[in-house]
């Protein structure tokens, strides 16, 4: 089996499109995550600079396999860096156990050597130990070293009639010593420059700014800012990405798949949306961009019922978030009804002298799930 390697190009989208759709992600659901209309349309989300490498069957023209570097300024110790993503990985099934990761990784270090920055990373789903055994297990010794900086975990909250608005069950705006605002009343200049002052407290916190938010077209009606007498403490944002990156229920496994059907009939009693069937999309919304001044659990978990109640409104079944474990706030989110997976963030070392792990202070990490 001979395979070529080259950067993506745009004539490329209808291939990769196709492989994403074949390539399942397991756990207790299995899904695929699809692209839709549009590969390219998501790339600038993950960072400013990006590279797919492409592997091809070299006798047929097949697609056998893609790896995806994303670049973007985030904190490292508190200061600005240029740090890689890599993530995207998908192999078609015939090739999978091929020379591809290690071949599509020495290409990696030629793209190192010519550009360097400050740190590389990379997140593979604790269930996934295929991936798992190929990267830092079995057969470390044909890629980069690879050393677990944490757990991600992610929470799917189910949204239901309790997120309803004037619920009993969930605090109004306000209740307390701060109030609601949206982006219009606060402006986003000042936004980004909270995500600036808080995220530089968290280890790889994208460096956001205007340019950001407009490039990626994202909505900033979806935000959702936390203020004392008009001075910010809090910002997060509903971020739907529907219309470029869809996940599509391929299958329910386990206790998941027994229950699924006593789900759905209860579902409709508690105002909650029934499990998909298989080949539809989840209908769900990604809170991101979480800052929260000094991690305060009580403004963060009036934050999180406010992101609820207007996902709710806007017909969204779940809401995804991804928070360190060792993150206080991440036990506000474990509180709710939700369906949880979990992942690994590990650094990665392409490059010489001291290892980017070794040069990373106690920090919590911080790993925006949308964008992987």
């Amino acid at each position: 089996m001979r395979l070529a390697y080259r950067l993506a190009e745009r004539k490329d989208d209808p291939a990769l499109r196709r492989l994403l759709a074949s390539v399942a992600m397991p756990g207790a659901i299995t899904v695929t995550f699809e692209r839709e209309p549009d590969y390219f349309a998501a790339m600038r989300m993950a960072g400013k600079e990006w590279q797919a490498l492409l592997a091809e069957d070299a006798d047929t023209g097949e697609l056998a396999g893609v790896l995806c570097r994303a670049v973007q300024d985030r904190y490292v110790n508190g200061a600005r860096a240029r740090i890689a993503y890599w993530g995207q990985l998908r192999v078609a099934e015939r090739y999978q156990g091929s020379v591809f990761l290690s071949r599509a990784f020495a290409f990696a270090r030629g793209v190192y050597e010519k550009d360097p920055l400050a740190g590389d990373f990379a997140v593979i789903a604790d269930e996934n130990e295929v991936a798992k055994q190929v990267f830092a297990e079995k057969h470390a010794r044909l890629f980069p070293p690879m050393k677990p900086l944490c757990r991600i975990l992610t929470f799917g909250i189910t949204l239901g009639r309790r997120w309803r608005a004037g619920s009993r069950r969930a605090r109004p705006p306000g209740e307390g010593r701060f109030e609601f605002a949206n982006a219009s009343e606060i402006g986003l200049s000042r936004i980004v420059a909270f995500l600036q002052e808080t995220g530089s407290g968290k280890q790889l916190f994208p460096v956001y700014d205007e340019n950001y938010f407009c490039e990626c077209g994202y909505d900033t009606t979806g935000f959702i800012i936390a203020h004392r007498k008009g001075r910010i403490v809090g910002v997060a944002g509903l971020w739907d990405q529907s219309g470029c990156k869809q996940t599509i229920v391929r299958s329910y496994n386990g206790a998941l798949k027994l229950a699924r059907p006593f789900y759905n009939l209860a579902a409709p009693f508690r105002g909650y949306q029934p499990l998909p069937n298989l080949g539809e999309h989840i209908c769900s919304v990604y809170l991101s961009f979480i800052a929260v001044e000094d991690n305060a659990q009580d403004t963060f978990a009036a934050m999180l019922e406010e992101a609820c109640r207007q996902a709710f409104a806007r017909g969204f079944g779940y809401l995804m978030l991804g928070l360190s474990e060792g993150d206080p706030l991440a036990a506000l989110a474990r509180a709710l009804p939700h369906i949880a997976y979990s992942s690994t963030l590990y650094t990665v070392e392409l490059g010489s002298g001291i290892p980017f792990h070794a040069q990373l202070d106690g920090r919590i990490p911080y790993t925006e799930i949308a964008t992987l």
